[in-house]
């Protein structure tokens, strides 16, 4: 194969050599521009990707109060309580879905700080919602300080998304040895 400056220099190129150095140049350019749509298609694959998990984000986000369906917690917060001793008041947590209410009990401290410990709600289903509820009982009285919308989510997630299966077809190459002296 010879330079465009080779094949030029000559007096007298012969038809091979013409059609070989086109041949040359139209594969070059062939190639070139095959990378580059292979590489565009690929930055669009990716954008498809990313605006995929946006999506899936936005559908998926839920509004309100999160309870967990994995993991235990406490919910906690603080109080002010008036014309009672915190200490000797109760407070619960009620919890209401579509079709059962639970309700938890907890303690207020002489503070006034609320605890009420929350088991692990896998009994409600993913992205499933309700009401959440605070109540008080103060001498006798029932006080319904918070309220809120909830909704049941996993703390730990795994998704997969594939894409597309391809075979190895790149041949393989190796060297056996039968022995070495």
């Amino acid at each position: 194969m010879q330079s465009f400056e080779e094949f030029m220099s000559q007096q007298t190129p012969t038809k091979t050599d013409v059609v070989e150095i086109v041949s040359e140049a139209i594969e070059n350019a062939i190639t070139q521009k095959s990378q580059q749509i292979i590489e565009q298609t690929e930055t669009i694959k990716e954008f498809q990707h990313k605006k995929e998990e946006l999506n899936e984000a936005v559908e998926v986000a839920p509004t309100g109060y999160k309870i967990f369906r994995d993991k235990s917690e406490n919910f906690i917060c603080d109080m002010e309580i008036s014309g009672a001793n915190p200490a000797n008041s109760r407070a619960r947590i009620i919890i209401e879905s579509k079709d059962l209410t639970y309700m938890f009990e907890g303690t207020i401290d002489a503070q006034g700080k609320c605890k009420i410990p929350l088991k692990k709600m896998n009994f409600l289903s993913e992205n499933e919602t309700g009401v959440i509820k605070l109540e008080v009982i103060a001498d006798d009285t029932v006080f319904s300080p918070w309220e809120d919308n909830f909704v049941a989510v996993n703390s730990k997630r795994v998704s997969v998304k594939v894409f597309e299966s391809v075979a190895d077809d790149e041949p393989k190459i190796g060297v056996r040895l039968k022995s070495i002296r």
